[in-house]
């Protein structure tokens, strides 16, 4: 009998042991973030991708829950509201951030991919300010996807877009301030409306804004080149929750962020196209202007551009991010 409970008792001591050096699975961090648009449009490929590549990498540790766009919290509040902790990642557009990161108004002007603009020191110039403002700066989730302009009547030259009344809006006030025309300030979703209106006569965006708010149904003609292909969406994360996460999670995001960049360039760069194409399969017919026209937008999109960054940062700093943001 004694044999016996000892045994039992041995028994009951090995599969304590056991289960208490069986290792416990690993706790998951969720990361809550809202965005300029929801996943569901496919221009949000940028974070919808770096989300799955995160994911898959963590073994599930980290997961990243998309509460959303405008729906879930307001454009213009999203910045804020990852600073201050109540979502913690935030795919926004940098004129968001312009009253707390004026250098951010370069973003748009860069003529380099995400890749160029590690290798240039931008990438780090940038992550530095947003550290100090109290964000992590992960990096650009959109790029190759630029804007272009959509008239009613048409612009045989850049020259006559003074004729034009546009919608306006902070990226290219001062394109329309070089051009002589004038802007009226409307929210993208009421530029329908402006247009079937006659408030405005003439709109500036990328291909697939155009479709989403259905611009195709009251605009006739796409004058002249696309411009600003970088585009101006990056994603940032509340930095005391990225300084709370273990340095191997830290280390994935890093190199998805990384590895990201040229799916984004390949991916955007296509979707454009599509997306062009399927805007002048509609009906929109696109005036070609002249090389010297071109020549002479591109040189004025330069001047006006940079003279306001200059306006905001001052003269050298703007000279070192144009440095940075252009083929040397």
């Amino acid at each position: 009998m004694k044999k016996l409970m000892l045994g039992f008792l041995v028994l009951i001591l090995v599969v304590g042991v056991a289960l208490g050096c069986t290792p416990k699975k690993a706790e998951t961090i969720e990361l809550k973030l809202a965005g300029l648009l929801p996943p569901t449009e496919e221009t949000s490929y940028g974070y919808v991708k770096f989300k799955e590549l995160v994911e898959e990498r963590s073994k599930g540790r980290l997961t990243i829950k998309v509460l959303g766009g405008a729906e879930a919290v307001p454009l213009f509040e999203q910045p804020e509201a990852a600073k201050k902790g109540v979502i913690d990642l935030t795919w926004t557009a940098t004129p968001f951030l312009v009253s707390e990161i004026p250098d951010v108004m370069a973003d748009h002007l860069s003529l380099l991919t995400p890749m160029e603009e590690r290798k240039s020191g931008y990438y780090d110039y940038m992550a530095k300010l947003y550290q100090e403002k109290g964000f992590f700066y992960l990096g650009r989730q959109i790029t190759s996807y630029g804007f272009a302009f959509w008239t009613k009547a048409r612009v045989d030259k850049p020259q006559n877009l003074s004729q034009v009344k546009m919608r306006a809006a902070k990226m290219y006030e001062a394109v329309y301030r070089g051009l002589g025309v004038s802007g009226v300030t409307v929210s993208p979703t009421e530029a329908y409306t402006a247009l079937q209106q006659g408030l405005v006569a003439g709109v500036t965006f990328a291909p697939g804004d155009l479709i989403g708010f259905g611009g195709t149904e009251l605009l006739k003609y796409q004058p002249g080149p696309m411009f600003f292909k970088s585009n101006n969406l990056v994603t940032v994360m509340n930095l005391a929750k990225w300084n709370s996460l273990p340095k191997d999670l830290q280390k994935i995001m890093l190199d998805a962020q990384k590895d990201l960049e040229p799916m984004m360039v390949d991916f955007y760069t296509k979707l454009s196209k599509k997306q062009m194409d399927l805007v002048l399969g509609k009906g929109i017919e696109h005036i070609e202007w002249s090389a010297a026209d071109n020549q002479w937008f591109f040189d004025l999109l330069d001047k006006v551009t940079w003279e306001e960054v200059t306006s905001r940062i001052g003269a050298d700093k703007s000279a070192q991010l144009k440095r940075m943001l252009t083929k040397s």
